[in-house]
């Protein structure tokens, strides 16, 4: 395995910085556009997904995004953006 890149740097410290966790977690949603704990485990991403949880809730309560199923075979929370829920 190679060294790991600056942009894991970034990821890792993001979980002490609120507003850098809160970026990743708008980028993730808008990357895939439903965000669930076994994609992120899949992409390998560093920023704990308690850490994603708090920040989804935070904007399901704001209507900023939905909670829900989404993805069928899919245990645990999911996260969308409300454009992506109505193309599913």
């Amino acid at each position: 395995a190679g060294q790991p890149g600056r942009g894991g740097a970034v990821r890792e410290g993001a979980a002490n910085d609120p507003e850098a966790a809160e970026k990743i977690a708008r980028i993730l949603l808008k990357r895939y556009g439903v965000v669930f704990k076994r994609l992120l485990e899949r992409e390998g991403i560093a920023l704990p997904w308690r850490v994603l949880l708090r920040i989804y809730h935070r904007l399901e309560a704001r209507g900023e995004i939905r909670g829900g199923r989404f993805v069928a075979g899919i245990s645990g929370e999911q996260f969308a953006l409300p454009e992506a829920v109505g193309m599913l």
